[in-house]
């Protein structure tokens, strides 16, 4: 399969994206923070075909699913499950995403699964890219990092984004 100029528009832009990643600018992410819960979550499923397929889910809850990039978040990064008052919660709630992406690390790994999404688009076939995202229960880690991902391709490029969150919907897991 050959890129067409739409495709090639699109990952120049994602290319652009990722190297501005880093400036993101803290009025933006502060804005983001306080958007109405119920608006951003889910916000970036699309109807039409997907450039960038991101999924959230949790390893307790079964296999990855299948995706170009898998990325593991359950032993290198704060879990909010361990907070009391976060544990019921999941990433639709402002409180989860700031626990999440407040964490040291957490937008260093961001910035590293744009990069490797830019890459992936840039071999031959230009096919979608699916990005696996995956924590403990699929609430709360995971669930925060593509909902993150989703706004800032959305909002910094021309990809169609597709979310899907497989497990943020279950019950808090025990453990």
């Amino acid at each position: 399969m050959y890129a067409t100029a739409a495709q090639d528009e699109r990952d120049e832009t994602l290319a652009d994206m990722v190297t501005r990643y880093e400036e993101l600018d803290q009025d933006e992410y502060a804005a983001f923070m306080v958007e109405p819960d119920t608006q951003r979550a889910g916000k970036y499923t699309a109807s039409a075909p997907a450039d960038l397929h991101l999924v959230s889910f949790g390893y307790l809850h079964g296999d990855p699913p299948e995706a170009e990039l898998v990325v593991d978040m359950r032993r290198h990064f704060r879990d909010p499950h361990v907070s009391p008052e976060l544990r019921e919660l999941t990433a639709a709630d402002t409180r989860v995403m700031r626990a999440v992406l407040e964490t040291d690390g957490v937008r260093e790994l961001a910035a590293a699964i744009l990069a490797a999404s830019a890459a992936y688009r840039s071999g031959p076939s230009g096919d979608a890219i699916r990005v696996a995202v995956g924590c403990a229960g699929g609430r709360h880690r995971s669930a925060a990092m593509v909902e993150h991902l989703a706004h800032h391709v959305r909002t910094h490029s021309v990809l169609r984004v597709n979310l899907t969150h497989r497990d943020m919907h279950r019950p808090v897991v025990d453990r």
